[in-house]
């Protein structure tokens, strides 16, 4: 009798094994959750320097590993896990009055999203007002920094002189020269002046190339 119902019961206990293993599989995809989001994105407006918080429900090691978040506008951010919190920081802060929308893959899949907005311009305290200003004047002060690099003759401008102005336009990156009170001139005075400016910026090292505007007062 052992013999004749051997095989049906290892039939059985596989058929058993593989149904428990499909049960488990699925449990666990359902009990992965995106729970709570800190600070509610549909009830407030974020801080420009606030970070946001994710909590997930049993969220493994492996899926934190292979958890993605993008956000759009794009900006840079960091993000940090705890335990089961996913926490996202801006590296310098949320644009004022901008809606986010943050993304969630999990394991190179499309997990959740969800959006949250900026506080206005008219709500940031004194102190969010100089950290973009200090934002600002640090970048500004770098890119002009690479600007002096490039081209160390601007330390050396603006000229200014009775009879000239030489100034470099940042915006539009060129030379301007204000040649002043050339109304009663003749057009060899203002030739003349123009020629000494052109060879002022050529003693201080500007190249003869570059994009220079003379502008008649």
């Amino acid at each position: 009798m052992l013999k004749k119902y051997s095989i049906p019961i290892i039939l059985l206990l596989v058929f058993l094994s593989i149904l428990l293993l499909v049960f488990n599989l699925t449990k666990k995809s359902a009990e992965l959750e995106l729970i709570e989001i800190t600070p509610n994105p549909t009830t407030n407006s974020i801080r420009i320097q606030e970070s946001v918080t994710l909590q997930f429900e049993n969220i493994t090691e492996e899926e934190k590993l292979s958890t993605n978040v993008l956000i759009y506008p794009r900006i840079d951010f960091s993000g940090e896990w705890s335990e089961t919190k996913l926490t996202l920081k801006p590296d310098l802060y949320w644009d004022t009055e901008k809606t986010y929308t943050v993304l969630i893959y999990i394991d190179n899949a499309y997990f959740d999203s969800f959006s949250f907005k900026v506080v206005g311009e008219d709500e940031l305290t004194e102190e969010e007002k100089n950290i973009i200003y200090n934002a600002q004047i640090s970048e500004l002060s770098e890119q002009y920094s690479e600007l002096y690099k490039d081209r160390p003759w601007l330390e050396k401008l603006p000229i200014i002189s009775d009879e000239y102005v030489i100034i470099f336009d940042f915006e539009n990156e060129k030379i301007r020269i204000r040649l002043l009170d050339t109304e009663g001139l003749t057009s060899d005075e203002i030739e003349f002046f123009k020629q000494k400016t052109l060879k002022e910026l050529v003693d201080i090292g500007v190249p003869q190339e570059y994009e220079i505007e003379v502008i008649l007062d």
